[in-house]
């Protein structure tokens, strides 16, 4: 979505929308990849009859009349050492559920360590209310199925203690971040390539007629798993080199004209 999809203002505008529709009508499945939770696209693409999205970087695949067709969840264990060994002001946790998003800070504190982390960022404070609980208390969180977790450290030692957690649980969490600064954890084989292949055998579509596209850390093993993968120019160094192709800059609207060359070829 961010930096591939989406214009440069995070939304779909008649440019992109004039694609997706082309999509539409010739009958062709529309899924997004992305590492948002499952409730944050609808306001995107609310004028789409029919697609699927793999959210939170694969842990669900849905429909956008949010039946789930497949999911994993972290281990309530990794949960737990998290909550036990991590909790002080220095982490800021999001663990992300179906619904909702939970932290043990209050919403002030939650703020305060977005702004130590990124002081240049405007964030949009009535959207993060309403999508996360604040002050939530330990035994709720475990209660919670949890899909993904959200991760900002501003303290370097801090850092490194955690960076070290990650290693040692290796076998059964991994860290695949859309941005370099932010952990996006999930469990170990979860993934945006491995959910697509997932996709593809649930609506029983050949690979080779799969078309993915990619730009951040956490789009790496799509673009790996997939032939016809492309990259926009402005993504990482690592998607583009396992890229079958490099576009333009999405800001250029280099995916949505791929899409309709693509679609008219079909």
């Amino acid at each position: 979505l961010d930096g591939t999809l989406l214009n440069k203002d995070h939304k779909i505008d008649e440019v992109i929308q004039s694609s997706i529709s082309l999509i539409e009508k010739k009958g062709i499945c529309f899924a997004v990849a992305t590492g948002r939770n499952m409730y944050e696209n609808e306001f995107i693409f609310k004028d789409i009859s029919k697609y699927y999205t793999l959210c939170m970087n694969g842990a669900i695949i849905k429909d956008n009349s949010n039946l789930i067709y497949y999911k994993k969840s972290i281990n309530k264990q990794i949960i737990f050492d998290l909550l036990n060994n991590f909790n002080n002001r220095k982490f800021t946790f999001e663990f992300s559920g179906i619904n909702k998003s939970y932290t043990n800070l209050s919403f002030d504190e939650y703020i305060y360590n977005l702004k130590t982390f990124d002081d240049k960022k405007i964030y949009d404070f009535n959207k993060i209310k309403k999508n996360i609980i604040f002050n939530v208390d330990n035994d709720l969180i475990m209660q919670r199925e949890i899909f993904k977790i959200n991760l900002r450290i501003s303290d370097t030692y801090a850092k490194m203690l955690f960076n070290k957690y990650l290693k040692e649980k290796s076998d059964f969490i991994v860290n695949s971040p859309s941005l370099s600064k932010v952990y996006e954890i999930t469990e170990k084989n979860v993934n945006k390539g491995k959910s697509a292949e997932i996709l593809c055998d649930i609506l029983n579509i050949d690979k080779e007629d799969t078309f993915v596209y990619g730009n951040g850390y956490n789009d790496i093993e799509l673009i790996k798993l997939f032939n016809n993968s492309f990259a926009p120019n402005n993504a990482i160094e690592e998607v583009k080199k396992e890229a079958k192709e490099i576009l333009e800059d999405y800001e250029k609207y280099s995916v949505a004209t791929h899409i309709k060359k693509i679609v008219k070829g079909v």
